[in-house]
């Protein structure tokens, strides 16, 4: 029973990073350097950072609002799973964080990319014989 309630922490934080992952993964396996589809990607996955984000913080809260029940040994062993726990979870989120931004930049030169190639061609002549 003292190395349980841990476990379960540990299996809703699994879960609920694989849960991000995977809608995370699915999102971006339609990407095709579409610079809108890029942002509307960065934005979904912004949102399911935040929402782990809140989930993490309510599991860190309840956990800390347990700690008082463990005793001894089981209490160490508790308190250094909740704190490892918690690291990973700021890991993740941080790594959400950054897949999202790294997509609104990417997001940001594909289409001024665009924008500079298609001014590029508008200044093209349209006339004339030209040789190949």
């Amino acid at each position: 029973m003292a190395n349980e309630f841990p476990n379960i922490l540990d299996t809703t934080l699994r879960s609920a990073v694989s849960e991000a992952m995977a809608k995370a993964a699915l999102h971006l396996s339609f990407i095709k350097f579409d610079p809108e589809k890029i942002m509307e990607e960065s934005v979904n996955i912004d949102r399911q950072h935040k929402l782990f984000v809140q989930h993490t913080a309510a599991i860190k809260k309840k956990a800390d609002s347990t700690k008082n029940i463990w005793r001894g040994d089981s209490a160490q062993l508790y308190a250094e799973k909740i704190t490892e726990l918690d690291a990973r979870s700021v890991e993740i989120a941080k790594m959400m964080a950054e897949l999202s931004q790294d997509l609104a930049n990417a997001s940001g030169i594909y289409k001024k990319g665009e924008e500079d190639a298609k001014t590029k061609a508008q200044g093209l002549p349209t006339e004339g014989v030209f040789k190949g």
